[in-house]
């Protein structure tokens, strides 16, 4: 049954959370401290979302079926609502490396990264421990260094350039974003973190012909290249 104002305001909290529909995915949820929020419920490509649209009366009731239209218009379109404000969220709020980041892995981490829990995880694990609370454009070489050394401490070279080179794309998006100027992960060359290292390599042209010619005359059974 459709809400009405004189039925919001005899809406009274009780021990636990409780929720009234209204119809559509709209809802008033009531805390336990006696707060009505509006949120809506909603599934897009199969998977279930909620967004929380406001507090009542700030939001009166008008104003949230207002929203929960255009929240179906972005679902028919094939737009998220609760992700179209988290980003919005990010964009308003201070741009911390933390939030900044969530929005650079919604937008270009997932879409074009084939296993994005691999970036995700450095993220997680070795740069939001050490700059995550920190503001984008305080962010300096030695925060960088920082974290690229810790991860050499644990032995782990690889991963600490890996985590450069993800630093450099967030930093870059961030500049693309107006947030900062300049890339700090940018200005440190690749080869002062760490040298990669790989047991195999591709043989130049030379190479080739030169093995190719031992086979043909049978004059080597096995060739080593340095």
């Amino acid at each position: 049954m459709a809400l009405s104002d004189t039925k919001i305001r005899n809406l009274v909290k009780k021990d636990k959370l409780y929720q009234v529909a209204d119809g559509g995915g709209l809802s008033l949820e009531i805390l336990k401290s006696g707060k009505k929020v509006w949120r809506m419920s909603y599934r897009l490509d199969g998977k279930k979302e909620r967004v929380t649209i406001g507090e009542y009366p700030f939001i009166t009731l008008a104003e949230a079926r207002a929203k929960r239209h255009e929240f179906k218009e972005m679902i028919t379109h094939g737009r998220s609502p609760m992700k179209e404000k988290q980003k919005n969220k990010v964009l308003k709020e201070p741009d911390t490396v933390a939030l900044f980041a969530e929005l650079w892995v919604q937008d270009m981490v997932i879409p074009n990264n084939k296993k994005p829990i691999a970036i995700q995880r450095i993220l997680t694990k070795d740069v939001m421990p050490i700059i995550g609370d920190k503001l984008l454009k305080d962010v300096s070489v030695s925060d960088i260094l920082r974290i690229t050394d810790r991860i050499k401490a644990r032995g782990s070279d690889s991963i600490a350039l890996d985590a450069r080179g993800i630093l450099k794309r967030l930093f870059s998006y961030a500049i693309t974003r107006d947030k900062v100027q300049t890339n700090p992960a940018a200005k440190i060359d690749a080869q002062y973190i760490a040298t990669a290292k790989s047991r195999d390599r591709s043989l130049s042209s030379d190479e080739l012909a030169i093995l190719d010619l031992f086979f043909k005359k049978k004059l080597i059974y096995h060739v080593k290249i340095p």
